[in-house]
């Protein structure tokens, strides 16, 4: 597979992770209907809720990191932690069932959030995602952002002003990912910095961008680097 095809598939995971979270957000949806109109929690149900607390909300973390989505990511990392905690109850008492309730129900909410406004570079195009660029690394001089994206500084204008990343647009993507978790942790100039900066492997997360596979873990480094 190219790198080309390769990347276009990662970075068209927001998109996909979307869809799969809006059908988990379904599955919670109809879990809630079922359960408010039973009052109660049985044995069926119950393998339904341990799978969401063991499989699927887990799963659903993943996707919400993989989407650089760090406030769905925590929330759901809680919320299924909570879950879990409620199930351990006493079976057939009103905490367990209100507990159970209380867990899904803002996983529902969570969900909700996520597919309508998932990650910050995920729906821009070309030109909006230069302008976020620059205006999230302000002092940052446009050669300095143009040596990140690989080009020249007056492709970086004209990119500003129309858009047209072309061959150029996993690269921007890529980086704007990037940038969109480190601007929580890190100054501008920190950030331009720690993407110069040689890491374990001798290389350093620009030179990793350069794959999906290397993408990703730069995305979670930096994520560790906020805290998250």
């Amino acid at each position: 597979m190219s790198y080309t095809r390769d990347m276009s598939q990662t970075l068209e995971r927001p998109k996909a992770h979307g869809e799969v979270l809006a059908h988990l957000e379904g599955q919670v949806t109809n879990l809630l209907r079922e359960l408010d109109e039973k009052e109660r929690i049985d044995a069926p149900d119950e393998e339904v809720v341990w799978t969401l607390a063991t499989k699927e909300v887990p799963q659903a973390v993943e996707v919400a990191t993989e989407a650089v989505d760090l406030d769905t990511t925590k929330k759901l990392t809680w919320l299924v932690a909570s879950l879990s905690e409620a199930l351990r109850l006493e079976r057939g008492t009103p905490q367990r069932y209100d507990g159970v309730m209380m867990s899904l129900e803002g996983i529902r909410e969570v969900l909700t959030n996520f597919r309508e406004g998932p990650g910050v570079w995920a729906g821009k195009d070309d030109h909006e995602l230069v302008v976020w660029l620059l205006q999230t690394l302000p002092g940052i001089p446009q050669k300095q952002i143009a040596g990140l994206l690989g080009v020249s500084p007056k492709t970086v204008y004209r990119w500003q002003e129309s858009g047209g990343a072309g061959d150029h647009n996993d690269r921007l993507r890529s980086l704007a990912a990037v940038v969109a978790q480190l601007r929580f942790s890190m100054t501008p100039t920190g950030i331009v910095s720690w993407l110069h900066q040689p890491q374990g492997d001798k290389k350093t997360p620009l030179q990793r961008l350069s794959s999906p596979d290397g993408m990703a873990s730069v995305i979670r480094s930096a994520m560790e680097l906020r805290g998250a």
